[in-house]
């Protein structure tokens, strides 16, 4: 094919077929320019022709595609792409400009390929026209994801669920400046408590509980905590291992009864050998004096 490019140099090439290891290309047009490459004294730019009235990222990025193949085949990599629009404008930029976005896309394609339980659906506007539609949609209902929210981003539901917040229920009643601390609580017990320093005095397990029963439980184990006069407890989440979102699904409830609670000072993520990222540690204010748990 290189010796037929040399022969012919044709000045347009329609429906190219670009093949470099486990990637494929197939570009509308290639077009000769000139400027030295395996070719001899000329190179070619991919050309993609789109009906769309304005050019999108995802366009640009698919050019890009085309041109690391065809900079493989030719030795040289084109300085522009291009985007033909529907009608007859050609929008050129710089190709240099997007590799490293379309090197982050191509590893995560193969990321996926290679463990595609790992990946999550997200809805957004291009969803209504693709063949997955009916596919991704009960999926994301099931799990009541932060994605079916208007307006969300991806950077955004990251950020809630890293928060605790992972489904729309748990949005609804979400505060984010709720904190993890109260008041002026003094940052050493936060630490102590983040080192397991404090003795558990009582725990429960949510395993095998769906999240109402989760939320039962804590509240039953916070009572009996003001009871007892515990001042430290364990509530084991676990790691969501098997759960089919890959995360812990408890966790955000295990947070909201927390946060709900007078009596809870602080909370944290336990430390390794107490359960580690699938238990939290709850540091629980001292029993009043006359009150319950007191003779």
């Amino acid at each position: 094919k290189l010796r037929s490019l040399r022969l012919f140099n044709p000045q347009l090439l329609h429906q190219a077929v670009l093949k470099a290891e486990d990637r494929l290309g197939l570009p509308d047009l290639l077009r000769k320019v000139d400027g030295e490459s395996d070719l001899g004294g000329h190179h070619y730019e991919v050309l993609d022709v789109k009906t769309s009235g304005r050019v999108r990222g995802d366009q640009i990025l698919q050019v890009v595609f085309y041109t690391q193949l065809l900079a493989e085949v030719q030795g040289r990599m084109p300085e522009h792409g291009a985007i033909i629009l529907k009608d007859g404008r050609e929008e050129r930029f710089l190709v240099r400009d997007y590799l490293a976005a379309c090197d982050e896309v191509v590893a995560e394609l193969r990321q996926l390929r290679e463990a595609p339980d790992a990946s999550r659906p997200f809805l957004q506007l291009g969803c209504s026209g693709c063949y997955h539609d009916q596919r991704c949609l009960p999926e994301l209902r099931a799990r009541d994801d932060l994605s079916l929210v208007q307006s969300m981003s991806k950077g955004a539901r990251s950020i809630l669920e890293a928060s605790g917040c992972a489904t729309v229920e748990d949005l609804a009643t979400f505060h984010p400046a709720s904190p993890r601390a109260r008041g002026n609580l003094d940052a050493t017990l936060v630490r102590r408590l983040r080192r397991g320093e404090f003795a558990i005095q009582g725990s429960v397990d949510l395993h095998g509980q769906t999240r109402i029963e989760a939320a039962q439980s804590v509240r039953a184990l916070l009572a009996r905590a003001e009871v007892e006069g515990w001042r430290c407890i364990k509530i084991i989440h676990g790691k969501g291992l098997r759960s089919p979102q890959g995360r812990p699904v408890l966790k955000s409830r295990v947070e909201l009864a927390l946060q709900r609670s007078d009596c809870v000072l602080a909370y944290a993520s336990a430390p390794p050998w107490a359960g580690g990222s699938g238990a939290i540690l709850a540091l629980l204010r001292a029993p009043r004096p006359g009150g319950p748990g007191v003779a």
